[in-house]
Order: C-alpha cells, then sequence, then structure tokens
C-alpha cells in the first residue's frame, strides 16, 4: 500500500551538494535522507541543510513518475553536482534494483564451511550446508604481511597514495553508476 509521500531537494549549504530523494515522514524538512554517499557526506562536512520540497503525492504512479522524469532530466546518478548513486523512483526500492535487473534476485549464498556457492531461492540447501558465505581463515592477514606493515603513504608518499585512491573511487563510481543506468532500461541480453 502506498503511503503518502513527499519528494524533496536536500542541498548542503557549506557544499552545495544535492540529493534527490523521498519520504513518508510526516515533517520532509526533518529527515535527514537516506542515500549511502549523501550519508557519508554529512557525517563529514556536518548537518547543514537546507530542504526544498518538490510535490506531495498520494497516487503511486504519479509520484513514480514525476521522480523518474526529475531524477533523468537532472542526471542525478552521473553529475557530480548530486549525491544519489541509483535513479529515485518515489516508492522506494530505487529504479533498477527491484526484481531480476538486481542481480542478487533470486539467489543466495550457501556454504559447508570450507566451499561456498550461490545457489537459486527455489533450490533447497544441500545436506551439510548453511546460508551465508565462509572467510577464508587469514584472508587479510596475507596483504598485511606483504606490506610489513606499513601503509600506502608510508611506501608511495600521501601525494600518490591520495591519488590512487580517488582514482579507484572514481573508476569504481563509474562502473557501478553504468550499470545502473543499463539496468534501468529495459535490455534484453
Amino acid at each position: 500500500m502506498f503511503k503518502p509521500t513527499y519528494l524533496y531537494i536536500k542541498i548542503h549549504n557549506k557544499t552545495g551538494l544535492k540529493y534527490f530523494g523521498k519520504t513518508s515522514s510526516r515533517d520532509p524538512l526533518k529527515y535527514r535522507g537516506s542515500g549511502t554517499r549523501w550519508l557519508n557526506h554529512i557525517n563529514y562536512h556536518g548537518y547543514d541543510v537546507s530542504t526544498d520540497i518538490i510535490g506531495y503525492f498520494t497516487d503511486e504512479e504519479e509520484c513514480k513518475k514525476v521522480a523518474l522524469d526529475f531524477s533523468a532530466k537532472n542526471n542525478i546518478t552521473e553529475s557530480l553536482q548530486w549525491a544519489n548513486i541509483i535513479l529515485e523512483d518515489g516508492i522506494g526500492y530505487g529504479a533498477g534494483l527491484e526484481g531480476i535487473r538486481n542481480s542478487q534476485y533470486g539467489s543466495y549464498w550457501v556454504t559447508d564451511g570450507t566451499h561456498n556457492k550461490k545457489i537459486k531461492k527455489t533450490e533447497s540447501i544441500p545436506p551439510g550446508w548453511v546460508k551465508g558465505r565462509k572467510v577464508p581463515e587469514g584472508w587479510g592477514n596475507n596483504i598485511r604481511n606483504k606490506l610489513g606493515g606499513k601503509t600506502l603513504e608510508d611506501i608511495l608518499g600521501i601525494e600518490k597514495a591520495t591519488k590512487g585512491r580517488i582514482s579507484r573511487r572514481k573508476v569504481k563510481t563509474e562502473y557501478h553508476s553504468s550499470k545502473r543506468i543499463l539496468a534501468s532500461f529495459d535490455i534484453k541480453s
């Protein structure tokens, strides 16, 4: 059942970063938002935010149409002015993440304590296996041992280590953004 919903834009007053979202809260001005990138941003820079209300909706289809149109028109997942990682659909799932478009849809991990495998939700768990994954012992120790207790800054220098982290973050963000945009369209492979 669809709850009456506000669509809003949050704008960080110090940095200018924007976040487009939805809430069923009684007071959308007090609601902080829920996006990962947005919450990380306000945790780092503080909560100095103004809110613009786009609209109040009691009809699910109208809310969804306005939210997706606004998301596409303002390119909220690609623009550096916006903190959104996925298109806002106004319903609460994020466009491209529901149903079979979600890579995790219809399957889950099981382990026997040594081996891991993914099975479909329609299959039964094999005898001796349980839900979840087992991380090998010492998994993180191999890397720590190779570094000998040193950090990237110790090995590469502060400037080079920072550039590398920014570069990896950018590549990862671009990769996931492109996957989400493709997933939001009905593309048959």
